[in-house]
């Protein structure tokens, strides 16, 4: 039979070995998101005043995605938006989706 003391120092263990691996998973994601883009691919983005939306890589009217620092993306929306945003801004999906069922597997 384990003590109330026991008990709490194995839920404690448990809160920081989960609390180490979603750090390690964020930490993967920031490395190595947006290392290629391509159209098509799901991510989320971040324009100016609004919080972060699941978007599309998007080309504009003359077919390009990329310029510079920034993505051209098409927000997922009742309403479609489409619009440039900086590529720091931006974070893969399926990378991050990827990552989680890799660790918890």
């Amino acid at each position: 039979m384990y003590s109330v003391y026991d008990l709490m120092m194995m839920m404690m263990m448990m809160i920081i070995i989960i609390i180490i691996i979603i750090v390690i998973v964020i930490i993967w994601v920031f490395l190595y998101a947006g290392l290629s883009w391509k159209t098509g691919d799901l991510v989320w983005a971040k324009s100016m005043n609004w919080p972060s939306w699941p978007a599309i890589i998007f080309h504009d009217r003359s077919g390009s995605y990329k310029n510079n620092d920034s993505i051209h993306v098409l927000f997922v929306d009742i309403t479609p938006t489409t619009a440039w945003v900086n590529s720091k801004y931006v974070l893969q999906i399926v990378l991050f989706v990827c990552t989680a069922y890799y660790i918890i597997i």
